[in-house]
Parts: C-alpha cells; structure tokens; sequence
C-alpha cells in the first residue's frame, strides 16, 4: 500500500493525539486483563469483566484522562478497543 505524505503526516498526528497505551492501561486497569492482550479484537464480547458497570468505569476513565464528554450514542457506541480509539479520535480533531 502507498502512502503520500499527507496520508502519512495524518497518521502520525492522530497516533500523537491519541496514546493508545493509556487507553490500555485504563482497560488493563478496569477490566482487570493484561496490557499486552488488549489488541484490535478486544470487546466485550471477549471480555468477561467487561459489564455494565465496567462500561461505565471506562467511559469515566476516558473522559478525565482525555478531558472529553461523550454522548449517550458514544457511550453506547464504546464497546471495543477499536471503537474507543475511533471515537476518540474523532473528539480530539
């Protein structure tokens, strides 16, 4: 795959703005799992501990550590690892 410039210096931009191993570190926290088996298939469907209550921690964890407020859908929307990244990057932008 080829990449130009922008496409890459976009990339780059977004891995700044998000890290993605705080987001880990809130989900090892919380879920009570290992950092390193948090990856893209990682949901709650995957995850046992991760209930409704469990849900919640998450999304207070992401919303003081990224200082974001997210919406009802966002909050609904946040069930994975992939997802959380997605939407944060969209509320970071």
């Amino acid at each position: 795959m080829i990449y130009s410039i922008a496409n890459f210096l976009e990339c780059m931009v977004d891995n700044l703005m998000i890290d993605e191993k705080k987001i880990k570190k809130i989900l090892s926290d919380i879920l009570k799992i290992k950092i390193d088996s948090i990856n893209s298939k990682t949901s709650h469907e995957t995850i046992k501990n991760w209930d409704s209550v469990a849900h919640l921690h998450i999304v207070m964890a992401l919303e003081n550590n990224f200082k974001v407020s997210f919406t009802p859908n966002e909050v609904v929307s946040l069930i994975s690892y992939s997802k959380i990244i997605s939407v944060l990057r969209k509320k970071i932008k």
